[in-house]
């Protein structure tokens, strides 16, 4: 049962790492696609690393309410034992529309955890993983 909830979590991270920037609007730095993308990074760092306590952190008020942090943590504990740390976000590329996002990268190592359209939501000024 575990398993299937980790893998399931797992495609939802994979897919919330993703980003692409909108036409239009280019990244520079500082900008709110260099924010999206250093948040997702971030996240995707935790995740591997089994660090729940952060990764939880950057859930959307949305995905807390759905799901109980001590089940986040057994989640993250399967996926840093199945995969292991070391598995950065890559070539991330969001796109941003107001206060929501869609982020696009790969895995390093993991392709079949690569990300495509990811969700993410901006909550009180800071990136929110909005994928739960």
């Amino acid at each position: 049962m575990i398993t299937r909830a980790a893998n399931a979590a797992l495609a939802v991270a994979a897919l919330s790492l993703t980003a692409c920037s909108s036409p239009g609007h280019p990244a520079g730095e500082g900008s709110d696609a260099d924010k999206l993308t250093k948040t997702v990074q971030a996240y995707n760092d935790a995740y591997f690393a089994g660090d729940a306590e952060t990764a939880y952190a950057v859930l959307s008020k949305r995905c807390h309410e759905e799901m109980a942090p001590d089940l986040y943590a057994a989640i993250m504990q399967h996926v840093h034992e199945e995969y292991g740390s070391g598995h950065p976000a890559q070539n991330v590329k969001p796109r941003i529309g107001g206060d929501l996002a869609q982020v696009t990268y790969t895995v390093q190592g993991l392709p079949q955890l690569d990300q495509h359209s990811q969700p993410w939501a901006r909550e009180d000024g800071a990136w929110k993983y909005d994928a739960c």
